[in-house]
């Protein structure tokens, strides 16, 4: 139980000593031990999947990984991770890929009719803003839990929404445009 047996003794001869409370702290203790590693255990097998599928990967893509990994556990639930995964298989690499390399396109669009002053409600916002809709109930397969999470993740590291062009005011342009009544929930 971890206890030296200097300390057992001291503990057996306390008279408040209560054997149920010492076993139950020993039994909080290691669950929380299998916790951790049964995370740790979750973290090598999504590592092992991802270096099986990919080709040899540099540093700075090891780290990415990484950093994403936890990302994805501090702002998604299991529950959630295993649906964007079933998402992920559903859609295939190809499309994966098809998507994630419209994303820049659509986003300098958006940035373009920002810049224009293009109010949000307009045809050709509105447009872009379907679109991106439909690009993130792909990725989410329209759960909108997993898209608050998402924009969660978005909001506390704009660092990170930078990467990809993106920025507040770029993101509050197209979230008015989103609102709107012409865009719909709609994942096709």
């Amino acid at each position: 139980m971890g206890f030296s047996l200097d300390e057992i003794g001291a503990l057996l001869d306390n008279p408040s000593f209560r054997p149920d409370k010492a076993i139950r702290m020993q039994l909080d203790r290691l669950v929380q031990q299998i916790r951790i590693q049964e995370d740790l255990r979750s973290r090598l097998e999504r590592l092992y999947e991802l270096v099986q599928a990919q080709r040899e990967l540099t540093g700075e893509e090891w780290i990415k990984i990484i950093e994403v990994m936890k990302m994805t556990e501090k702002y998604f639930t299991p529950e959630q991770m295993e649906k964007l995964k079933k998402q992920g298989e559903l859609l295939g690499t190809e499309k994966i890929k098809e998507v994630e390399n419209e994303w820049p396109s659509l986003i300098a669009n958006v940035r373009v009719e920002l810049k224009k002053g293009t109010p949000p409600d307009s045809p050709e916002v509105q447009l872009l803003a379907k679109r991106w809709k439909e690009l993130v109930n792909l990725f989410t397969g329209g759960d909108s839990s997993i898209t608050r999470s998402a924009e969660q993740y978005y909001a506390e590291n704009p660092d990170r929404a930078a990467e990809f062009g993106m920025d507040k005011e770029l993101w509050q342009y197209i979230s008015k445009a989103m609102a709107t009544s012409l865009v719909t929930d709609d994942p096709k």
